[in-house]
């Protein structure tokens, strides 16, 4: 019943923590996965070159072999395969990373404009008085 009955302008009413994590909450989620996808896409690269290192390292016994079905494993250790979803990674992982910083920079402005634009209005709504310490 007291909680009714307090102003709307009293502290204790409005938590700016609550409202900042509710009106820009959802982008910076993105952002924290997109970053985390990118760092996990950076593991990629040194994946793929120690394959590629093998690859070159190998002896072509491979060769010999004639015409069979290749697997999976097989495919994949391919110097210029790896080579491939090297590229791929290091894509991936600088896409996710420039669009990550590209929201958390931009919706950094944005509270930082929300913030003083909250403080600005505070400002104009506060009596005369008050600004000249109570001397008219």
């Amino acid at each position: 019943q007291q909680k009714e009955n307090k102003p709307p302008g009293t502290a204790g009413s409005r938590d700016l923590g609550k409202v900042y994590f509710k009106a820009f909450g959802g982008p910076f989620l993105m952002a924290a996965v997109l970053k985390i996808i990118g760092d996990l896409a950076g593991l990629g690269g040194p994946l793929c070159i120690t394959g590629i290192l093998r690859f070159v390292s190998a002896e072509s016994k491979e060769s010999e072999k004639g015409i069979h079905f290749v697997s999976f494993w097989e495919f994949t250790s391919n110097g210029y395969v790896l080579a491939f979803l090297m590229l791929c990674t290091v894509l991936l992982q600088n896409i996710c990373l420039q669009i990550s910083y590209y929201i958390v920079i931009r919706d950094g402005i944005h509270i930082k404009a929300a913030l003083q634009t909250m403080i600005y209005l505070k400002a104009l709504s506060l009596p005369v008085w008050v600004l000249s310490g109570g001397h008219l």
